[in-house]
C-alpha cells in the first residue's frame, strides 16, 4: 500500500523535502499514527499526511496532499471526514 502511495506521489510530482514527523492520532476511537512529510510539488511548499490504524484485521490509510494554508481553510471538513471513520463491528 506504501509502496503504491509513493508511485502516485512520483506521478504527481511531489518530492519529499525533510524527515517526517510521527504523531499519536484517534480516528473515530481508533488508535493510529500520522507521519508529516515536508514536500514541494509544482505549487510550492506542500506537505503530505500519512495517518493509519488498524481496525481487527484490516488497516485503514488515508493520505492527505495539501499546502498548511489549504490544510488551515479545509481544516473543519477534514477534521469532519477523520471524525466520521468508525470500526466494523
Amino acid at each position: 500500500m506504501l509502496a503504491d502511495n509513493m508511485a502516485w506521489m512520483r506521478n504527481k510530482k511531489i518530492n519529499v523535502t525533510g524527515k517526517p514527523k510521527e504523531n499519536d492520532v484517534n480516528l473515530g476511537g481508533l488508535q493510529g499514527k500520522m507521519q508529516v512529510l515536508p514536500a514541494k510539488d509544482e505549487n510550492g511548499n506542500t506537505q503530505i499526511m500519512l495517518i493509519y490504524a488498524e481496525a481487527g484485521e484490516r488497516l485503514i490509510f488515508i493520505t492527505l496532499w495539501a499546502s498548511e494554508d489549504e490544510q488551515k481553510a479545509n481544516d473543519k471538513d477534514i477534521n469532519a471526514i477523520m471524525n466520521s471513520i468508525k470500526a466494523i463491528q
